[in-house]
């Protein structure tokens, strides 16, 4: 009498333990090959294998948003059981490397301030989905639900930066260092689907931040000897138009490894 058993697989995302559909196993036994697609229980199964057979099971192709860990089971058919096994699946996710610069405005022996940029610290940004973050049935987040509140480093990378669900989302900048205007243009970005072999896909953002500036308005006023009386200037006063006027400081001061002296012209 011929023993025969069966084997179902139930395939899961593991952040969530819900079902996975469309996921393609492979079967392999006796020197033959079966796939099946998972349903929309996530169940594949093989039936009336005989027993005492071992049977490979592996991912051929994992469904779209999550990655393929390459995993592989081996089973050994048992007579008149259904030996049930599980397999699960990573959603892919990503990271920002956000880079985040500082701008330090130009302005200018005479001495010139050159401004360039470099690595910002303490920038906070908000992290918000674009649209409906889904992976397979299950939604992770809600278009414009914040996922992450973020704060740059020294180095201007951003600290502590989760891995995100495939999906849109935007960084708002929502505060800055003293002396540094809030940027909140949105920083678009997006995690597209790489392939199932892929388990972290990556964006690089850049943003800068200015300088507060001041702007200084001088007016300068001349006065003329419009006549004489008596021997005395008559006096008026009139626009002085094509002066020169120059900046000095009026105290030492420290700009970045150099110090710049009291009275010193600068532009």
């Amino acid at each position: 009498m011929k023993l025969i058993g069966n084997i179902k697989v139930k395939k899961i995302d593991k952040d969530t333990g819900r079902p996975l559909p469309n996921a393609k196993l492979k079967f392999e036994y006796d020197n033959q090959t079966k796939e099946v697609v998972t349903d929309s229980n996530g169940l594949a199964q093989i039936n009336d294998i005989t027993q005492g057979t071992t049977v490979t099971i592996s991912e051929v192709t994992a469904p779209d948003g999550f990655f393929n860990q390459g995993e592989l089971k081996k089973v050994v058919v048992e007579p008149n059981k259904t030996i049930e096994v599980t397999l699960d699946n990573k959603p892919q996710k990503g990271k920002v490397p956000a880079g985040l610069e500082k701008k330090e405005t130009e302005y200018g022996n005479l001495y010139e301030f050159k401004f360039d940029y470099s690595p910002l610290a303490g920038v906070i940004y908000e992290i918000q989905a674009t649209e409906d973050i889904k992976v397979g049935s299950t939604t992770h987040a809600k278009k414009d639900d914040t996922v992450a509140t973020v704060v740059t480093g020294d180095d201007g990378e951003l600290i502590d930066m989760p891995l995100l669900y495939l999906g849109k989302y935007q960084a708002i900048e929502k505060s800055a260092p003293d002396g540094f205007i809030i940027d909140s243009t949105p920083i678009l970005f997006e995690f597209t689907y790489q392939g199932q072999t892929i388990e972290l896909v990556s964006e690089s953002l850049s943003a800068t931040n200015e300088f507060q500036k001041i702007k200084l308005t001088l007016h300068k006023s001349e006065e003329i000897i419009k006549d004489w009386k008596e021997n005395l200037p008559i006096l008026d006063v009139q626009e002085a138009n094509d002066k020169v006027f120059g900046l000095y400081t009026d105290q030492s001061m420290a700009f970045a490894d150099q110090e710049l002296l009291q009275d010193s012209l600068f532009n």
